[in-house]
Protein backbone atom coordinates (compact mmCIF):
# COMPACT_ATOMS: atom_id res chain seq x y z
CA UNK A 1 0.00 0.00 0.00
CA UNK A 2 1.40 3.46 -0.47
CA UNK A 3 1.63 6.55 2.03
CA UNK A 4 -1.08 7.61 4.05
CA UNK A 5 -2.46 10.82 2.14
CA UNK A 6 -3.89 12.73 5.13
CA UNK A 7 -6.02 15.11 2.34
CA UNK A 8 -7.87 12.10 0.93
CA UNK A 9 -8.59 11.04 4.59
CA UNK A 10 -10.09 14.50 5.23
CA UNK A 11 -12.35 14.20 2.07
CA UNK A 12 -13.46 10.26 2.91
CA UNK A 13 -14.29 11.51 6.30
CA UNK A 14 -16.05 14.16 4.81
CA UNK A 15 -18.51 11.76 2.78
CA UNK A 16 -18.03 8.50 5.12
CA UNK A 17 -17.94 9.82 8.51
CA UNK A 18 -18.91 13.51 9.43
CA UNK A 19 -22.81 12.76 9.17
CA UNK A 20 -22.12 10.94 12.38
CA UNK A 21 -18.90 12.38 13.69
CA UNK A 22 -19.64 16.16 12.79
CA UNK A 23 -17.64 18.02 10.39
CA UNK A 24 -14.44 17.80 11.27
CA UNK A 25 -14.97 15.17 13.80
CA UNK A 26 -16.14 18.20 15.46
CA UNK A 27 -19.46 16.39 17.01
CA UNK A 28 -23.40 16.67 16.78
CA UNK A 29 -23.75 13.71 15.35
CA UNK A 30 -25.29 10.62 16.47
CA UNK A 31 -21.28 9.67 16.87
CA UNK A 32 -19.61 10.48 19.47
CA UNK A 33 -16.43 13.73 19.05
CA UNK A 34 -13.66 12.68 17.85
CA UNK A 35 -11.51 15.83 17.36
CA UNK A 36 -9.66 16.55 20.45
CA UNK A 37 -10.66 13.06 21.77
CA UNK A 38 -7.34 11.57 22.14
CA UNK A 39 -8.92 7.84 20.25
CA UNK A 40 -5.80 6.27 19.76
CA UNK A 41 -4.98 5.45 16.43
CA UNK A 42 -5.66 1.27 17.17
CA UNK A 43 -8.77 1.80 18.49
CA UNK A 44 -10.18 3.71 15.88
CA UNK A 45 -8.47 1.54 13.31
CA UNK A 46 -10.79 -1.28 15.24
CA UNK A 47 -13.90 0.57 15.54
CA UNK A 48 -14.07 1.06 11.93
CA UNK A 49 -12.80 -2.25 11.23
CA UNK A 50 -15.49 -4.13 13.54
CA UNK A 51 -18.46 -1.32 14.01
CA UNK A 52 -19.33 -0.31 17.48
CA UNK A 53 -23.13 0.52 18.40
CA UNK A 54 -25.17 2.34 14.90
CA UNK A 55 -21.95 2.24 13.36
CA UNK A 56 -21.25 -0.38 10.46
CA UNK A 57 -18.37 -2.19 10.32
CA UNK A 58 -16.23 -1.63 7.01
CA UNK A 59 -17.41 1.62 5.96
CA UNK A 60 -13.50 2.15 4.34
CA UNK A 61 -11.28 -0.34 3.70
CA UNK A 62 -7.98 -0.31 2.49
CA UNK A 63 -5.97 2.28 1.38
CA UNK A 64 -9.25 4.68 2.48
CA UNK A 65 -8.79 2.87 5.71
CA UNK A 66 -5.19 3.93 6.11
CA UNK A 67 -5.98 7.53 4.63
CA UNK A 68 -8.93 7.94 6.89
CA UNK A 69 -6.71 6.83 9.95
CA UNK A 70 -4.34 9.54 9.03
CA UNK A 71 -6.71 12.26 8.72
CA UNK A 72 -7.92 11.11 12.38
CA UNK A 73 -4.52 11.51 13.66
CA UNK A 74 -4.63 15.17 12.72
CA UNK A 75 -8.05 15.82 14.81
CA UNK A 76 -7.58 13.14 17.73
CA UNK A 77 -5.37 15.83 19.82
CA UNK A 78 -7.55 18.61 19.33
Amino acid sequence: EGAADIAKGKTLFAENCASCHGEGGAGGGVGPTLAGSGVEREEAQATIENGSGIMPAGLVEGQDLEDVLAYHETIRAG
